[in-house]
């Protein structure tokens, strides 16, 4: 690499012409006091540059993770539910039992969506491997009869 020292810069500098500028001068006068100056080199156009493409657009991103927030969502209040409809006593286990099945079904789909993806985090991955082993683990009692009373 070399090194130029500042004295030799001095002489390199390109020399620009003047240009005065009045305040009452518009803008037209001042692209014609401009574009008519002898010191401005003018550079040939190398033609237009191609449009940049990204690899990920803001949409997808952003519809992607609404669809996370609504998967997520969507279980969390059937787990809710489930919750609610155990604790009612009026709510006998038959009216229960698809409310437990969607949940299952829900979560099972939500985690196999997300933590197979190579883009899951793996806090993520570790709190949908929690989801669905406590609806499986919610299946299991259910079936095995632990709410009969």
């Amino acid at each position: 690499m070399k090194i130029i020292s500042p004295e030799h810069l001095s002489s390199a500098r390109p020399t620009c012409t003047k240009i005065r500028h009045s305040r009452s001068a518009g803008f037209h006068d001042l692209l014609q006091q401009y574009t008519s100056a002898e010191q401005i080199p003018v550079t040939p156009s190398a033609g237009t540059l191609p449009e940049i493409s990204s690899v990920h657009t803001p949409g997808t991103i952003n519809s992607d993770a609404r669809a996370f927030k609504s998967a997520t969502d969507t279980t969390l209040d059937l787990f809710d539910s489930y919750i609610r409809q155990l604790n009612d006593p009026e709510t006998n286990l038959k009216e229960i039992e698809p409310t437990l099945r969607n949940l299952v079904n829900q979560a099972e789909s939500l985690h196999s969506i997300y933590v197979d993806s190579d883009t899951c985090p793996p806090q993520l991955k570790q709190l949908l491997d929690h989801l669905l082993m406590e609806t499986k683990l919610e299946q299991i009692k259910f079936q095995r009869g632990d709410y009969v009373d």
